[in-house]
């Protein structure tokens, strides 16, 4: 193991005559390659004299630890279409930029062992994540702004109750078991991908929060159980037969929610209704329809159109004032005089 430095301002990762070296500032002659899986990429206060310079991963890319810790003049890593992976602990800064966009990753390639992941404030533009097999851990040491958070194949990414701002959550679609575990979270995911999690993904939401937003699907993989998730946009789709402690529309947004045929959504509390001018859909696609259930209480839901849908479980279903029976709705009770509009 070895630590490696940058200097020399920007450049191409692979480019060790000129930017990696065994000391810093330039000490200690080339290090005769760019920084491997057992190598630790350093850039601190001598790796940049002048500002905005870009540090260009012009190809596929590891190292062990990655710190930024001490750098200078905002620099910018630009990690293009390649993968960067890390085999130990990354450490941003907030005064630097990441640009790569979606389909490009920073992530944990590890097997085993864990791996801290500290912002420092940086908004990560591009997906990071779990990418390989094996039982490495990704471990947050403050809030999570990026593209995506996603799992390829295994492994363990722990939130430590941190904040995470994504535009979406993906479990990939190979199989291999994956663990979450969301402490007090709140999950903010604002992108048409939504929240996508597979069935073996091993959710401990403990007390957390999940909110969507936009248009953004909730494909919940059949989890039992969710915490709090918030539907807060104006178009979703629901997949997957979920249960959640609490699911809950807002008031006061015009909305359609679609749940796929065939699944049924378990809540212990639901607050479902819309309000004056913004009525909220709630709809199938077909006769199959959807099931959402209670085991007790009363739920009364308000300003809503539902359609396909039966309301069991034992809980008592109020489709309450100007609520629409649509289509072939079950076990829901609608006002009189408002049953099929």
């Amino acid at each position: 193991m070895a630590n490696v430095y940058w200097h020399g301002d920007g450049g191409n990762w692979s480019d060790f005559t000129n930017h990696w070296f065994n000391a810093t500032d330039g000490g200690g002659g080339s290090h005769g390659a760019a920084p491997g899986v057992d190598d630790n990429a350093i850039f601190d206060a001598n790796s940049f004299d002048n500002p905005a310079q870009t540090v260009t991963v012009d190809a596929a890319a590891n190292c062990l630890d990655m710190d930024w810790t001490g750098a200078t003049n905002t620099p910018t890593l630009a990690t293009g279409p390649n993968v960067l992976g890390f085999y130990g602990n990354v450490t941003f800064i907030a005064a630097m930029v990441i640009t790569g966009g979606e389909g490009t990753y920073i992530l944990d390639t590890a097997t085993s062992g864990t791996q801290l992941v500290t912002t420092n404030g940086l908004s990560i533009n591009c997906s990071i994540g779990v990418l390989t097999a094996g039982t490495g851990t990704l471990s947050l040491q403050d809030n999570l702004t990026a593209i995506n958070l996603y799992f390829n194949i295994g492994g363990t990414i722990l939130t430590n109750n941190y904040t995470l701002n994504l535009v979406s959550f993906n479990v990939l679609g190979h199989t291999g078991t994956r663990t979450l575990t969301l402490g007090s979270s709140t999950v903010n995911i604002s992108g048409v991908g939504g929240w996508k999690a597979g069935a073996d993904l091993i959710l401990t939401a403990n007390t957390a929060t999940i909110n969507v937003s936009g248009t953004g699907v909730f494909a919940g993989g059949g989890i039992t159980t969710y915490n709090i998730v918030n539907l807060n946009g104006t178009a979703h789709t629901i997949s997957g037969s979920n249960t959640f402690a609490s699911l809950n529309l807002p008031a006061g947004t015009t909305q359609t929610i679609t749940f796929t045929d065939g699944t049924t959504q378990t809540v212990g509390a639901a607050a479902l209704s819309g309000s004056a001018g913004h009525l909220h859909t709630l709809k199938g696609t077909g006769t199959a329809g959807w099931t959402i259930s209670k085991s007790s209480g009363v739920i009364t839901c308000s300003y809503m159109r539902i359609s396909y849908s039966t309301a069991t479980g034992g809980a008592t279903w109020y489709a309450g004032v100007y609520s629409l029976n649509g289509n072939s709705c079950n076990g829901w009770v609608f006002p009189r005089g408002w049953a099929s509009k």
